[in-house]
């Protein structure tokens, strides 16, 4: 529809789509910042039943494996001025103030924090993601699984998601 005049901008398109686009004399990709992000709850609680994830070293060493830098460059639309945040909210979020730095990417030290931890061969969990976000969920997946982890992945709808967001 947008190649064919039906459309006259799209948003959210895929990094692919914008590069493939973007070779079109006619065509104008901009990329603008957006007050988004897509985040990782983690059941430190224990309410899933998973034994690992109340293991503050294997949440750590989770956080450590996927490497963001790489997600939002291929995968997030208009990653190039994405900001990579730190914590929970943008530094120009008023009243947000983050305590705890995420780590850096580091899958070797990942590993060493999950053999420390009791689980030198990974583990198995349930992953839950909001549909339409699969493809962001995959990399994240795809990053566990070099450090021994599988993540499971379900795809659900935004109802779902909040229920089960609620019980953790």
């Amino acid at each position: 529809q947008f190649m064919t005049g039906g459309l006259d901008l799209l948003r959210n398109i895929t990094p692919d789509t914008a590069k493939a686009l973007g070779a079109n004399p006619n065509t104008t990709i901009t990329n603008l910042p957006s007050p988004s992000f897509f985040y990782m709850m983690l059941d430190a609680a224990g309410v899933s039943g998973n034994k690992a994830l109340t293991d503050a070293r294997v949440r750590r060493a989770i956080f450590m494996a996927i490497d963001r830098d790489s997600i939002m460059k291929y995968l997030v639309p208009g990653g190039e001025v994405a900001t990579k945040m730190d914590g929970m909210c943008f530094k120009e979020t008023i009243d947000c103030k983050i305590n705890v730095k995420a780590p850096d990417y580091n899958p070797a030290e990942a590993k060493k924090l999950l053999a420390e931890a009791g689980y030198p061969n990974g583990f198995e969990f349930e992953y839950s993601v909001f549909t339409p976000f699969m493809n962001l969920g995959q990399a994240v997946a795809g990053d566990l699984r070099k450090i021994g982890i599988i993540a499971k992945l379900q795809p659900v709808d935004l109802a779902l998601y909040r229920r089960k967001q609620g019980r953790s």
